[in-house]
């Protein structure tokens, strides 16, 4: 069973809480507009969570019209116990008519085959996914105790640069306490230049570019059970 360990590790740390950078139990409104996303665009940030470092890759690698709404394919890339292990999600997100919407989730463990993940199981997973997670911890809040506040422009320093940034932070509503803030800038792919949440955990912009390529190439075959024990198998 070792060998689907980091697949169901991926998928819990970067798509049961919803998009780009949720935060724990928090689902607040999506902070990322993926029709501003540009087709090729990277980023690579560095996660820092109780003194252990993780560095993931983001990549807007493709897009596809649903419903007459621009979905597009972000990639996630990143190693833990020494494989790499890849999420692709073809994704929506509008802070403009507060929406977002996951239609695809395929994920590739070291030379495992690539599996795409059911609607059905994500339901089995959790329910309401609204963003693209992250494994950054918060406080035990939920939506409806969650906002978003801007608190202005500000000139941050990360390791890709200075930028000036526009931050916000997500309170508590019911204790008016921060649970994260967030600098963002539109000069940057995927907006994010740093995040740090009320725990101390932090992430940081170390990098970003254009040239991105989707590394899944191969036809993803169903995650199931049957699967999953045929892979344990081998």
């Amino acid at each position: 069973m070792k060998k689907v360990l980091w697949i169901f590790t991926l998928v819990f740390v970067f798509v049961i809480l919803g998009g780009i950078f949720a935060y724990a139990n928090i689902t607040p409104p999506p902070i990322i507009n993926t029709d501003a996303l540009k087709v090729g665009t990277w980023a690579k940030i560095k996660e820092t969570t109780n003194g252990r470092e993780m560095v993931m890759w983001f990549g807007v690698v493709g897009e596809k019209k649903i419903g007459g709404k621009r979905y597009v394919w972000i990639e996630i890339r990143t190693t833990q116990g020494g494989q790499k292990i890849i999420l692709k999600a073809l994704m929506r997100m509008s802070t403009k008519n507060i929406e977002s919407d996951i239609k695809k989730i395929i994920v590739k463990a070291g030379n495992q085959p690539a599996m795409e993940i059911s609607s059905d199981m994500m339901q089995m997973m959790g329910q309401g996914m609204n963003v693209f997670g992250s494994s950054m911890p918060s406080g035990d809040t939920n939506k409806a105790n969650a906002e978003i506040k801007v608190v202005g422009t500000e000139r941050v320093t990360v390791p890709a640069g200075t930028f000036a940034a526009k931050h916000i932070k997500i309170i508590d509503k019911s204790t008016s306490s921060p649970i994260v803030d967030i600098w963002q800038t539109n000069k940057v792919p995927i907006s994010i230049v740093k995040v740090k949440s009320s725990e101390g955990s932090e992430m940081v912009l170390l990098a970003y570019g254009k040239g991105a390529k989707t590394e899944i190439t191969e036809k993803p075959i169903p995650l199931n059970m049957q699967n999953i024990m045929n892979m344990n198998k081998k």
